[in-house]
């Protein structure tokens, strides 16, 4: 039996710059890796409706697409 794994919302549409951290030690790296350039860490709940609708108005703002997110 095939289960289809459906996309969750803070893992829809995620630009290149978007990074979905899962551990401490995960988010060391992305953080050693970024070096000097700007890095938004954005702490949510998966069942946080504020938490969701923040996230899509930070995907679509075209001045953060330097910005690196973890």
């Amino acid at each position: 039996m095939h289960l289809h794994m459906k996309t969750k919302w803070w893992e829809k549409d995620m630009k290149a710059n978007m990074k979905n951290i899962k551990s401490q030690e995960d988010l060391d790296e992305q953080l050693l890796m970024a070096r000097d350039n700007l890095t938004v860490v954005h702490f949510f709940s998966p069942s946080c409706g504020a938490c969701k609708a923040l996230h899509s108005k930070v995907k679509e703002d075209k001045h953060l697409d330097s910005t690196i997110f973890s």
